[in-house]
This record gives structure tokens, sequence and C-alpha cells, in this order.
């Protein structure tokens, strides 16, 4: 099984790991782990081999951090086509090699509280400005 994820792996993993991440990552974080992953589906959350990622290329000049969100899912959703037009899909083969020592944080949704979420669109914004 292959999923689709709204953030580049293994930057970092969960539903809301983007939002989560602007709250407590710094700027070179967040445009790390802006974008999308492909990835094989295995028994971790999003711990998966990576099949192909994308960056958002204009992270800063979007509105919101809603709108990276939308972006992600996006990509998110133009890689998977690809993947599966392709000849070589399911077959473990197609993987990209990954820095195992890479700390990955999760963030569960469950810690995705109301203040949480202000809070990611309050740092968006900073970070937009520059501060």
């Amino acid at each position: 099984m292959v999923n689709a994820h709204s953030a580049i792996l293994p930057y970092e993993r969960g539903k809301y790991a983007i939002e989560q991440l602007m709250t407590v990552g710094s700027k070179e974080k967040i445009e790390k782990a802006a974008g999308a992953t492909i990835h094989y589906v295995d028994s971790g959350i999003d711990t998966g081999r990576i099949i192909k990622f994308k960056k958002i290329k204009s992270l800063w000049s979007l509105p919101s951090i809603w709108a990276v969100k939308g972006e992600s899912y996006l990509l998110a959703f133009d890689l998977m086509p690809d993947y599966l037009n392709s000849k070589s899909k399911f077959n473990f083969q197609d993987c990209i090699p990954v820095d195992e020592n890479l700390e990955s944080p999760l963030f569960y949704s469950k810690n995705f509280t109301e203040d949480v979420q202000l809070l990611a669109e309050k740092k968006f914004h900073l970070y937009k400005l520059g501060e």
C-alpha cells in the first residue's frame, strides 16, 4: 500500500505535522518539511520507505499555513498518479535512500488543539515577514 503524505518525510510525521512543526520548528526545518511525499505504508506512522517527494517552491508567498497544507495535499495527489502510471511501481526498488539517523518528530492529531492552530498561523506570518 502507498500513502500520499502532506509533508516531506522523514522531516516530520503525522496528520497535522506541518502545522505543528510551525509552532516548534525553525524556519529552516519548516522549509525542509514543506511539500509532499508518497511512501510505502508499514506498521509505523509515516515510517515506510519513501518513493518520491516534492517541495513547495514558494512557501512564503502563500497566504497562510492553511494554504501551505492545501498546496501540500495538491502536490501529494499529483505525485500519486505519476507513480501509479510508472513502470516500476510496487517493487520496493523505487525507494529513495534516507539518513536512518535523522530524528523525525511525530505529531499526533490529538495534540492539534485550537490554541496550536492559532499559534501555527501566527508563527507562519512571523516567519513570512522575516521575524
